[in-house]
């Protein structure tokens, strides 16, 4: 790595911070705060040395240097002694950033940095971004949200497996769709098929018009997330997906459950969220045969499917099923979601 011409060997946290590279991690509850400290000291945590006078801290100029930061990017909290759990997603984000503002970075990597905040907090949030980069900083944001991106950037990476394919100036996008198609196309080496010859389709080609996705958000529909396993990376990956696009699409999950590979349990499983009346269904069936009466019953009801790699015996693509999809990744969940997304659409 080097910064500004000069080699540097980064070998933990006190190594970047010393060079002036913080980072604003994607997880602030788990990575970015201590949640019972207070804003002050959430914010000071990195600067402790430099209010310190004589082995004590010089707490007068501490708290200005908070009360600084909780005023200029407008962080709601009565007092800046506030336990920092009981704030808003929004101003516990913005506390995440503005104790990172404070160390005055050279180097600032976001890690998708509106995620679970409000509008009114990303478009600030986005002026900073803005305002930093205008001031001769260099800010990184890691993003999946193709606005965002737009919205910050002077320049766009489209990584694959630690590999950049396209680097492209932000000038040279026209709109969120182009964007859309790139990193589409960069990943776009998928073989093979579904058990009734599906072809495969990355979640990139599955896009939504703004008016289609309105029309999903009016539905208010919800949605149950049947698995056969659960408790490790496989399996919460793909539901992270789902939940992050059905969120996004204004479908409320109101059902996960683990069969815990028992195909009678999935089937009481099935049963159970049936009375909750959902419009979709992702499940990855215990089997081809003990659960596919459920699914059935799940059919007549109106219910929209998804299976996650096998589908039941006699089921028929397009009539009793949306699509069969891999369940191995994130990305493998937000394909789900869209496809379920334009069948409800019709």
């Amino acid at each position: 790595m080097r910064v500004r011409g000069r080699r540097l060997t980064i070998r933990n946290p006190d190594d970047a911070i010393a060079a002036g590279i913080c980072l604003v991690p994607e997880d602030r509850r788990i990575q970015g705060l201590v949640l019972d400290h207070t804003v002050r000291d959430n914010l000071l945590l990195p600067l402790l040395k430099r209010f310190e006078r004589f082995g004590l801290i010089d707490d007068a100029q501490g708290n200005k240097l908070v009360q600084s930061y909780v005023d200029s990017l407008r962080i709601k909290t009565d007092s800046i002694y506030k336990i920092i759990r009981l704030l808003s997603g929004s101003n516990q984000q913005k506390v995440v950033i503005a104790k990172w503002l404070a160390a005055d970075p050279q180097i600032l990597l976001m890690d998708e940095p509106t995620a679970g905040v409000d509008i009114g907090a990303k478009v600030e949030i986005v002026n900073v971004i803005r305002e930093l980069a205008d001031s001769g900083k260099a800010v990184i944001v890691i993003s999946s949200e193709f606005p965002e991106l737009l919205a910050v950037s002077d320049r766009v990476l489209v990584l694959q497996n630690g590999t950049v394919k396209q680097q492209l100036e932000r000038r040279e996008i026209e709109s969120e769709q182009e964007l859309q198609q790139i990193v589409q196309t960069a990943g776009e080496h998928i073989y093979s098929v579904g058990p009734h010859g599906e072809q495969a389709m990355p979640a990139g080609q599955v896009l939504l018009t703004p008016e289609e996705l309105q029309q999903i958000q009016g539905m208010h529909a919800t949605a149950a997330i049947v698995l056969h396993y659960g408790g490790n990376d496989w399996s919460t990956a793909p539901v992270a997906g789902l939940e992050h696009q059905f969120a996004a699409m204004g479908i409320e999950v109101i059902a996960v459950t683990d069969a815990n590979f028992d195909p009678n349990k999935q089937v009481s499983d099935i049963e159970t969220v049936l009375t909750k009346k959902p419009n979709i269904i992702v499940s990855i069936p215990t089997d081809p045969v003990a659960p596919a009466s459920a699914y059935k019953k799940a059919v007549d009801q109106g219910v929209k499917l998804v299976f996650m790699d096998n589908v039941p015996q006699g089921f028929t693509v397009g009539r009793d099923y949306v699509s069969v999809v891999s369940a191995d990744n994130h990305g493998n969940g937000v394909t789900s979601a869209l496809l379920m997304a334009e069948k409800l659409g019709g």
